[in-house]
């Protein structure tokens, strides 16, 4: 029999009629399609649940990656240092004991993590430390060794100088058990005598310090570059189980970390998929009985139904259609037009529903790239179905978020129509981008950290050197321009390794609570004069007090290179608005410039170190790095808005201060000072203590030294002629360091003042801010004598030395260095 067609009742049809076919048909046919449509969903929902899964078992075995990489790291850090040491003493008769005695300060963290340190001339091993438990591998020749790769492992490292570390392994060791050997050539090209210091890491040891052993949820299995196993699961073990990959980035190779759920993909989404099913099951017997019971009323109350009734059953449908919590879209494929979309929809895409029902998707505008769509509606000819495809929907005012859209081809009344899902997932993908950003920088960090901080000492003894050597030589004399340009660049390289640091988190700093606004105005004239004739400077300070707890000359250094950006960004011409206040309690310093912009695809590598979209020649690519390290180790966060050809607005939201009573920093300046009193200087670097003794010797100072605590402690039981007026020491030394040795004069000789040195942030957290001043490495003649002279005069006053006692608050130059 013909059914004779009534009405229609999808919604944004026109209304047309229903078939009145017999209830049982209409019940079986509806129910039938109903769980075409559940088994479809079904089977999205549960790849969904899968990938969720897959992401979670990411989220539980990233940071043990993360790990391996950074146990990895630390055991090659050493090597650096001991490059470096070689380098210095090659030739000196006690050269093996300077490196024994060094690789034991160097040796931190998890002491069973290293196996050992070696040094090797000219291919064989000449010195190994500890000599316990690593004899055997005491004078082996590696071109000798029949360990595959062994020895072209060794000539990657011994064919340049310096980073990056070359790595071998996973080896068999001579002293036995399996271990990786980091390999760096030392700078000793004048003996004709290729050096190499290596650092051999236990394996066992880095993979269980990086907790991977720990994780019983997750089977996992380690692989080198080549898809050899190293450790964990075996690979049939993982067969045919589609492991997530998660890449390990070692000094020059990348190995890989497979793993699964111990329970397998399909078990961690059982309880999910039980839930989802029996609703589905549900749905599509009330589907089919809804067909049925509705069907009937209707062939039995045909000729007098209302048209009232019959809205109400499409205002139902239209609300089971709107309470999807994902976007959904019916769009017409003959004609490319929207028929409906639900309120989720028109939320993600910042539209209303008139804004698409009736238009065609290309009309609209909510896909950011029509090529994208192009393909998607390819895919879908193709394969007659899409499932999260990544869709950028563009809204009114020009912003974009990241969706999934999954769609399927399905005939209404014979009419093939596009039914699509999109799904918001803008968050979650900004989030994953921060975090792998984070990382990024991170790892970076580490890696600057740790080469600058090296250079400290030798910068300060390089610096100091070339100072002695000016003041000796005569004016006129032509050596004197050498000598001056040994020191600039020395100060260049103290530049450089401080705004490493900076960068790593890993420079000291002196916080103290002062008024953000005040300080801006402070820093005004100054940097009118940097940014030139053709820029102006405007200022939008908040009325009140704006505190804040911040080093003060690291924030003025972050201010400075921001300007520097701004005015290169500017050609020269334009405006600058500096503008401070508050964020719910929290202090916001902005910069915006009238600029060229920062290009999309360079907006997520601009805090990179050396990274710069400056013509070559034109920037280090430090300074935002620098203002990165600065605003990050203070506690904040800096948000980057650009917009090319009209400008970039970068915005400092930092802590709140609390309460406290602001700091203003004094002005230093003339002459540097001098003295008569005797000074004991003690440090373990004799080139430090050279510089010390004959900086503040020429100042008129009598100058003792000693080389760790205990030698200080007996030089000062021994009654010197002249009494000792200070104790300039260094913090961390063989022996007695300088936290032990202030504690232990602060009971034998309780009036005697103590300064103490170091080059490395971490190292400031062991004092006591207000009760010790301290003097960052490296440092200047100027600085050395102005902290030398504050703490003897305020001794003599019988005065308490002060809380912002630092560097920066005895400098000679009070103007903010900007980044070179």
């Amino acid at each position: 029999m013909t059914p004779t067609l009534i009405t229609e009742t999808l919604p944004g049809s026109r209304r047309g009629r229903v078939s009145a076919f017999q209830p049982r048909t209409v019940a079986m046919g509806l129910a039938l399609g109903i769980a075409i449509f559940a088994f479809m969903f079904d089977r999205w929902d549960q790849r969904t649940a899968v990938e969720f899964a897959r992401g979670a078992a990411v989220g539980r075995l990233s940071p043990r990656r993360v790990a391996l990489q950074n146990r990895t790291a630390e055991g090659f850090s050493l090597l650096p240092g001991l490059a470096a040491l070689l380098a210095v003493n090659w030739g000196e008769a006690d050269m093996d004991a300077r490196f024994d005695h060094y690789a034991a300060q160097l040796r931190l963290g998890d002491a069973s993590m290293v196996r050992s340190l070696q040094s090797l001339q000219d291919g064989v091993i000449t010195h190994v430390w500890p000599m316990t438990g690593n004899a055997a591998a005491l004078g082996r020749d590696l071109h000798a060794d029949p360990t595959p790769g062994i020895w072209s492992d060794y000539l990657r490292a011994a064919d340049h100088l310096g980073p990056p570390v070359a790595l071998s392994g996973p080896v068999s060791l001579y002293q036995g058990g399996t271990g990786l050997i980091g390999r760096l050539r030392a700078d000793v090209s004048e003996s004709g005598t290729v050096v190499v210091v290596a650092a051999v890491l236990d394996l066992e040891a880095v993979i269980r310090a990086s907790g991977l052993t720990d994780t019983t949820s997750v089977r996992w299995l380690l692989r080198d570059q080549d898809g050899r196993r190293i450790a964990g699961e075996s690979d049939r073990a993982l067969s045919g189980l589609d492991p997530v990959t998660l890449p390990v980035l070692l000094p020059d190779r990348i190995w890989r970390l497979d793993a699964v759920p111990v329970e397998g993909w399909a078990a961690m989404t059982a309880d999910r998929a039980l839930t989802r099913r029996l609703a589905l099951v549900l749905i599509v017997g009330l589907a089919g009985l809804s067909g049925y019971l509705f069907q009937s009323r209707l062939r039995t109350r045909i000729e007098t139904e209302s048209l009232r009734d019959l809205r109400a059953v499409e205002e139902q449908f239209a609300l089971l259609f709107q309470l999807v919590p994902d976007g959904v879209a019916l769009i017409r494929i003959s004609d490319d037009r929207y028929l409906q979309v639900n309120d989720a929809y028109c939320a993600v895409s910042g539209r209303s529903r008139d804004d698409f029902v009736g238009h065609d998707v290309r009309s609209t505008g909510v896909w950011a790239a029509l090529d994208d769509r192009a393909r998607a509606v390819e895919l879908v000819r193709e394969t007659g179905a899409l499932v999260d495809y990544p869709f950028r929907i563009r809204r009114p005012d020009g912003s974009e978020r990241e969706t999934l859209v999954s769609c399927r081809v399905i005939e209404l009344d014979g009419v093939p129509h596009y039914l699509s899902v999109v799904r918001d997932v803008h968050e979650r993908v900004a989030l994953e981008r921060r975090l792998v950003a984070s990382q990024r920088l991170e790892a970076i960090g580490r890696l600057a950290g740790g080469v600058a901080h090296d250079f400290n000492n030798l910068v300060t003894a390089i610096g100091g050197y070339a100072g002695l050597a000016l003041d000796d030589l005569p004016e006129g004399d032509p050596r004197r321009n050498d000598i001056l340009e040994i020191k600039r660049a020395s100060s260049r390289a103290a530049d450089l390794t401080r705004q490493l640091l900076t960068f790593a988190r890993r420079q000291v700093v002196l916080p103290q609570r002062v008024d953000l606004g005040e300080l801006v105005m402070r820093l005004v004239p100054f940097l009118e004069r940097i940014v030139g004739e053709g820029v102006s400077i405007e200022v939008d300070r908040a009325d009140a007090v704006i505190p804040v707890l911040v080093d003060p000359s690291q924030l003025e250094h972050a201010l400075v290179n921001l300007i520097v950006n701004a005015r290169d960004a500017m050609g020269g011409v334009g405006t600058v608005t500096i503008r401070t206040g508050l964020r719910e309690l929290h202090p916001v310093l902005e910069v915006h410039d009238t600029g060229v912009g920062i290009p999309a695809t360079a907006l997520p590598h601009i805090f990179e170190p050396f990274y710069t979209t400056k013509p070559l020649g034109q920037g280090t690519g430090l300074g935002l790095a620098t203002v990165y390290g600065i605003i990050e180790q203070a506690g904040g966060t800096i948000e980057v808005e650009s917009d090319p050809g009209h400008g970039t607005t970068l915005r400092f939201v930092l802590p709140p201060a609390g309460d406290g009573a602001m700091a203003r920093a004094d002005v230093g300046g003339g002459e540097l000072p001098a003295g008569d009193e005797h000074i004991l200087v003690v440090d373990d670097e004799p080139q430090i203590r050279d510089i010390c003794s004959r900086v503040l010797g020429r100042l008129g100072y009598a100058v003792s030294a000693a080389a760790e605590g205990m030698e200080a402690l007996g030089f000062l039981e021994s009654a010197p002629t002249t009494p000792i007026a200070l104790v300039l020491s260094d913090l961390v030394m063989p022996g007695m360091g300088g936290i032990a040795l202030r504690d232990a004069l602060a009971v034998a000789h309780p009036e005697l003042p103590v300064v103490l040195m170091s080059g490395y942030s971490e190292d400031t957290m062991v004092l006591a801010i207000g009760e010790v001043p301290f003097l960052p490495k490296p440092f200047t003649a100027g600085e050395l004598a102005a902290i030398v002279r504050k703490v003897l005069d305020a001794r003599g006053e019988g005065r308490r030395y002060p809380a912002d006692a630092g560097p920066d608050r005895f400098r000679d130059d009070r103007s903010p260095r900007s980044t070179p």
